[in-house]
């Protein structure tokens, strides 16, 4: 991933914000007086594709949550909730406009349901200034790891998959990347990511200011 790179692909989710549903467990275990455990057994037993895809209405998703839980609760207020959970990666924005100041293309690929895209949009509106461009899944129809939203940021990014980086924090999403013929990395956090671009000649390495160094 060295000279050839053009272009830098990241997630959203546990890459450019934090993410997991798991975080904002303890805050609905005590809402809806549920154990933690069955909170989170409910949500993988109904997690569905098509709701990333914007294909599925968020009533329905969590129509089937509170089901599989037996329970009822307001949707305004439990998304309010849920929503907590995403707050911005300190550290990891922050080097999008280093990228693009050295001519790199940057962009988001990420699987997103529209009510948590429509927060974001909100509650964070830097974040949809300063990349190249964005592609969520709920307003593509198409989710990762489909070849089809791989291929759909190529075109958004106008170069070959072997130009690209494609960074996020699930192996498998990094694995399908690797088989179209994407450059990968796995973020882990934001010092790792700058340290891994600054490796990879991708971004310079940082000079020390002297002035400073000569007052201690």
């Amino acid at each position: 991933m060295k000279s050839s790179i053009k272009c830098v692909i990241l997630d959203c989710g546990g890459v450019i914000v934090t993410d997991g549903f798991k975080r904002a467990v303890p805050a609905l275990s005590k809402k809806l007086g549920a154990s933690e455990e069955d909170i989170f057994k409910a949500y993988i037993a109904t997690i569905s594709p098509n709701y990333v895809r914007g294909l599925m209405k968020p009533e329905a998703r969590w129509h089937a949550f509170f089901a599989q839980l037996g329970v009822s609760f307001p949707l305004k207020e439990f998304l309010s909730i849920v929503n907590t959970i995403y707050q911005p990666i300190k550290g990891a924005i922050e080097l999008v406009p280093k990228l693009k100041k050295q001519g790199y293309k940057v962009g988001i690929l990420a699987n997103q349901s529209e009510e948590t895209l429509n927060y974001l949009k909100e509650k964070y509106p830097p974040l949809f200034k300063v990349f190249d461009f964005y592609l969520w899944s709920c307003e593509c129809g198409m989710s990762k790891p489909d070849h089809r939203f791989f291929e759909k940021a190529l075109e958004a990014a106008q170069v070959p998959a072997d130009q690209c980086l494609y960074v996020d924090d699930q192996e498998k999403f990094l694995e399908k990347a690797k088989s179209l013929g994407f450059h990968t990395l796995k973020f882990q956090s934001p010092e790792q990511f700058k340290q891994a671009l600054i490796q990879g000649n991708i971004l310079p390495e940082e000079k020390q200011d002297l002035s400073k160094e000569r007052e201690r």
